[in-house]
């Protein structure tokens, strides 16, 4: 055997491979026929696969994976297609249910200790796949920004969906934006606010803040000023009791003044004016900002 460098939390070894001379007796189960099979019955590639597998005798008689049912039927699927960085468009991984030989935690030490071996890209695919919906927002935002791969708006949106199937709050509020602004999907405001809703029903400030946005413009949804008004308070109230949960302090003081510009705009259009309005941001002797807002008077 290998030397282990470092185990997950749950036993499982994340480096030992087994030695050529070596005789196992270890049995994995084929996702196409679903029996449990020797070492001998796989290929090698096949073998070391950690989460889709088929044996030799099924991949000569091209035989579909497929993912058992409860019921103990089979349903058709296909294996996660990887991507392959900066060689054009790549499709993101399915949104996986996790289990225990693929769950990789972002930032833990079992995801560092694969990151150090495989490289960041693979770790992030690897614990995406185990259904860690933070390691969905960082791959489209790697293809968002084109960090080390080709900018791609359309890819970075399809991991943020599959991260917003799995209930990844940022994941849901990015696109709730992206699609009221039609960057990388095709413009729709309604789903946009679909899924600035989605966000903040979990209580997200980037949710919650859009969703007054879709409610101020009509976008998605009749205009509620007053509903718009509600959700900025709501919004304003998180921000300020916990600053980290909105994204750290300079976050949170951008959230700050976005929202008092807003409410500052919503209270000129409930007036009777055209809602403009402009913010005066600044910093305090003791370190703390602060933001004071202008509202056009009505005419």
């Amino acid at each position: 055997m290998a030397e282990v460098l470092e185990a997950g939390p749950d036993g499982f070894d994340l480096s030992a491979e087994l030695d050529a001379t070596s005789i196992s007796t270890t049995m994995k189960t084929c996702s196409a026929c679903h029996e449990d099979k020797p070492q001998d019955a796989f290929s090698k590639k096949a073998w070391k696969a950690r989460q889709v597998r088929r044996c030799v005798e099924c991949t000569t008689a091209d035989k579909p994976v497929t993912v058992k049912s409860k019921g103990g039927g089979a349903a058709a699927a296909s294996p996660s297609p990887r991507v392959t960085p900066a060689k054009g468009k790549a499709t993101p991984p399915r949104a996986a249910g996790g289990g225990d030989d693929t769950e990789l935690p972002l930032d833990s030490p079992p995801f560092k200790a694969y990151e150090r071996k495989h490289g960041t890209m693979a770790a992030l695919h690897r614990s995406a796949e185990g259904g860690d919906g933070k390691a969905y927002a960082e791959l489209g935002y790697i293809y968002a920004h084109g960090n080390g791969v080709v900018p791609d708006q359309e890819t970075a949106c399809k991991y943020w969906i599959a991260g917003a199937a799995i209930g990844d709050v940022e994941c849901q509020g990015t696109l709730g934006a992206r699609y009221c602004m039609g960057n990388g999907v095709p413009m729709d405001a309604a789903e946009g606010f679909r899924y600035y809703k989605m966000s903040a029903d979990q209580g997200c400030v980037q949710g919650l803040n859009g969703m007054a946005t879709c409610y101020e413009n009509a976008e998605g949804v009749a205009q509620d000023l007053d509903e718009a008004r509600r959700l900025l308070e709501l919004a304003l109230d998180k921000v300020h009791a916990d600053p980290a949960a909105a994204g750290g302090a300079k976050r949170a003081k951008v959230y700050h003044d976005d929202i008092m510009t807003a409410l500052a705009r919503i209270d000129s259009r409930r007036r009777g004016g055209m809602g403009a309005a402009f913010a005066v941001t600044g910093e305090r002797r003791d370190g703390t900002g602060f933001a004071e807002v202008m509202p056009q008077m009505p005419y």
